[in-house]
């Protein structure tokens, strides 16, 4: 994994290579919002098979050079629907996106069956310095207490061999069935509402982007008989979440200087087999920067060659 330190040598190297030293010095600040553009433009090209950036030709799902890249920023979560009232169509549900997804790789919906609860109790016994857990105790134990959580077994007054119960509910429900998500564009969401089945096929749903304030929301719809045979119905997401900005120095130097809202020095999150690729398109970029114009016949590398 290569330092901050070994990306600003490296971009020297290549910025004074391809620049045949003319070119005017960058700071640390210049080349951190360079390297993360790349860095960024990066994930993109390799993410879709048929981008110029993607020299393989292969996508995520085709390739295990391709999972390896993107293996640092692979996250799922699962989601319940939020109170919010749908703004397009009244039958769906509303679903808040992770504020850091950048690429969506599957998403479905989970159906599940009615919440179960039950108690699971577990007996801590004081041997003096700690306490030590188990999950039953003999029939003539006696019971000094019960809480609700670790944190509350008491820390004063215990004599060795006093035993407490922490007693923890536990909501469950268990996913009876699957739904895959089809996201559709307005346009195909008004040509199937026109017509007479208008709603989703059998273990689809429909993915709609919604109006969501300061988050990403989405509305999920399903077919009408899945509305009222599940009363659970969760969000599950799978995605390429968005590297963190490469910042090769505390930005605190340069005043209130941000990268996307960071300032705090940060390495390159994706596997080390991308830093070279990243490197070199950073100092295309910033060359066709310093040229003033894309189009310049003096500009050796133009903005659409990627060299990734």
């Amino acid at each position: 994994m290569k330092s901050v330190t070994e990306f600003s040598n490296a971009f020297d190297i290549y910025w004074n290579n391809i620049s045949s030293n003319q070119a005017p010095g960058l700071d640390l600040y210049e080349k951190s919002s360079f390297l993360t553009k790349a860095q960024n433009e990066l994930v993109k090209n390799y993410f879709d098979p048929n981008s110029k950036g993607n020299s393989l030709g292969k996508g995520f799902d085709e390739s295990a050079i391709r999972q390896m890249d993107f293996s640092n920023l692979l996250e799922s979560i699962e989601k319940a629907p939020t109170n919010d009232i749908p703004v397009i169509d009244h039958r769906a549900k509303v679903y808040e996106l992770p504020t850091n997804v950048f690429i969506i790789i599957n998403e479905e919906i989970a159906l599940k069956g009615g919440i179960t609860s039950y108690t699971e109790t577990t007996y801590y016994t004081w041997n003096g310095d700690s306490w030590l857990g188990s999950t039953s105790i003999a029939e003539d134990a006696t019971i000094k207490g019960t809480v609700s959580s670790v944190s509350e077994l008491p820390k004063t007054e215990l004599t060795v061999g006093d035993i407490y119960a922490v007693a923890i509910s536990i909501n469950n429900s268990t996913t009876l069935a699957t739904r895959q998500i089809i996201p559709i564009s307005f346009q195909e969401y008004m040509r199937l509402m026109s017509k007479p089945f208008n709603e989703p096929l059998k273990r689809q749903a429909w993915r709609l982007m919604t109006k969501g304030g300061t988050a990403n929301k989405i509305e999920i719809v399903l077919p009408s008989t899945d509305l009222t045979k599940y009363p659970i119905r969760n969000y599950v997401i799978r995605y390429v979440r968005k590297p963190k900005p490469i910042i090769l120095t505390d930005l605190s130097d340069y005043g209130d200087l941000t990268i996307e809202g960071q300032s705090s020095a940060s390495m390159c999150e994706l596997n080390e087999s991308t830093h070279d690729a990243i490197i070199q398109r950073a100092v295309e970029l910033a060359k066709v920067a310093w040229a003033g114009d894309a189009n310049d016949i003096q500009t050796t590398v133009t903005s659409g060659q990627r060299s990734e």
